[in-house]
């Protein structure tokens, strides 16, 4: 099957670590060939060949004759060696480099198999181009394209602690000039790679943990808020909108409104966009995150941890203890002294456990007795 090649010109031997498919000790550049491209059968098949084949094989059955180098005596190793030096070109001048590569394309139309070699070097590129956009993706928090995909700008590289820093804080200062949409994508890009990084999430600027989602609303400022914004509206439609949304969150369970504040920090930022109010962010009027993710998930689980339900109303135990002992007097002294610690203070985690335990009809007399206070 192999035919005899025209007479061969030596090749210059001037040559830095080159490496073919049998001096790939480490097959370092075959794994990689084989995790990115499909390698044809005839190649599987090909029996490996060893020191005393490669010594029995005539000059004229390398590419690379001066130095015995990228075998093209069979179709499977043909394509290996085109493949090698594809992905590991020789540091040797052009003529040189022209020769080989002459070399290995005649001995791939010899033998029927130019047309995989050339699908192998589009599956490789392909598999390249998407590695590194992989990479861009991993590093930078901010990809801009255009219409057509292609990548016009990168912002936001983090690749160690003070990336993290840096990124942070230009992002605390830059914010209002992203949309809704990119101030999330960036946000949440820095908190991923602070957490890579070691970085603590309270390290990091507020502005960032809340444009990333990370919190749950104050319920009254959120009302209060969404009400001012139907003030300052003077779009009647939308003022429309903005009342029907502060009614919807009062009568909306917690643990529903919970299921869904991404959803209304995009339907706040879209009607505040459609009447101008998000060009007031930071200037008087909350954006969207910093309202709907201003308690941290560290404060609301201490706000949960001293919450206790009455009758109608939630207290803060800690608040209801700072009040004293005769906050309490309509429940009578025995009560008093349940809930006090040694220097004659209330002690919230006693006052707590008391609480819990009176009936419904004592929640709603002392609820009653406190709101008078």
């Amino acid at each position: 099957m192999y035919k005899e090649w025209p007479k061969w010109v030596k090749v210059n031997q001037d040559r830095v670590e080159i490496m073919d498919f049998m001096r790939d000790n480490s097959k370092r550049v075959w794994l990689r060939l084989a995790s990115s491209i499909t390698v044809p059968d005839y190649v599987k098949q090909e029996v490996v060949l060893d020191a005393d084949d490669l010594r029995k094989l005539a000059a004229t059955e390398f590419a690379d004759p001066a130095a015995r180098m990228y075998p093209v005596n069979s179709p499977g190793n043909t394509w290996l060696s085109a493949m090698y030096f594809h992905v590991c070109p020789p540091a040797l001048k052009q003529a040189s480099l022209k020769y080989i590569s002459d070399s290995i394309k005649s001995a791939a139309e010899i033998y029927g198999i130019s047309k995989d070699i050339d699908r192998a070097k589009g599956e490789l590129e392909a598999s390249q181009e998407k590695a590194a956009s992989a990479s861009d993706e991993d590093l930078y928090g901010w990809i801009v394209k255009d219409e057509a995909g292609n990548v016009t700008a990168k912002r936001y590289c983090i690749a160690d602690i003070k990336g993290v820093e840096k990124a942070a804080s230009y992002f605390d200062q830059n914010r209002f000039k992203y949309p809704f949409g990119v101030r999330r994508t960036i946000s949440q890009f820095i908190v991923k790679k602070a957490s890579q990084h070691g970085v603590a999430l309270d390290k990091l600027p507020g502005c960032v943990l809340r444009e990333s989602g990370y919190g749950i609303p104050h319920l009254s400022n959120l009302v209060d808020e969404i009400e001012r914004r139907s003030l300052l509206c003077k779009d009647a439609d939308v003022k429309m909108v903005f009342n029907n949304l502060g009614t919807l969150i009062e009568v909306t369970p917690g643990d529903e409104l919970l299921q869904c504040l991404d959803k209304l920090a995009e339907t706040i930022d879209h009607f505040d966009h459609i009447v101008g109010l998000d060009q007031q962010y930071g200037k008087g009027i909350l954006s969207p995150s910093d309202l709907i993710y201003s308690v941290s998930l560290p404060e609301a689980s201490d706000e949960l941890d001293c919450a206790v339900k009455l009758a109608a109303y939630v207290f803060d135990v800690r608040k209801l203890a700072g009040l004293g002992k005769q906050a309490f007097a309509v429940m009578g002294t025995e009560f008093q002294t349940a809930v006090s610690d040694s220097q004659g203070s209330v002690d919230p985690v006693k006052l707590r456990h008391e609480l819990e335990k009176l009936s419904s009809r004592d929640k709603h007399i002392l609820e009653s007795e406190l709101k008078s206070i």
